[in-house]
């Protein structure tokens, strides 16, 4: 059964510091994450919930585009809409 929210296997990222200081400082700079739940809300880019090990924070809300496998900045650096084209229709979302 679908849910707004849903666990994913853990995944370890790397979350671009930006994302995590309202885009003002940290341009260029990485945090290692683990990828805890995503989350679907109409209308709306998918929303990851991620642990931050060094901050021992659970971070909410962090949309794609925060996350990289490797922890330098990609070339072409793609924004959202290039990298979900698509908003999530509904509430459901599964982890398979």
């Amino acid at each position: 059964m679908a849910s707004l929210i849903c666990n994913l296997p853990s995944e370890d990222v790397w979350v671009r510091k930006e994302y995590l200081r309202d885009h003002e400082d940290g341009h260029g700079e990485f945090v290692k994450g683990i990828w805890v739940t995503a989350k679907s809300v109409p209308g709306r880019a998918f929303y990851f919930e991620t642990y931050l090990p060094d901050y021992g924070a659970l971070y909410d809300k962090l949309p794609i585009s925060a996350f990289v496998s490797d922890p330098t900045v990609p070339t072409p650096d793609m924004d959202l809409y290039n990298l979900q084209f698509w908003n999530c229709m509904d509430y459901g979302v599964v982890s398979i």
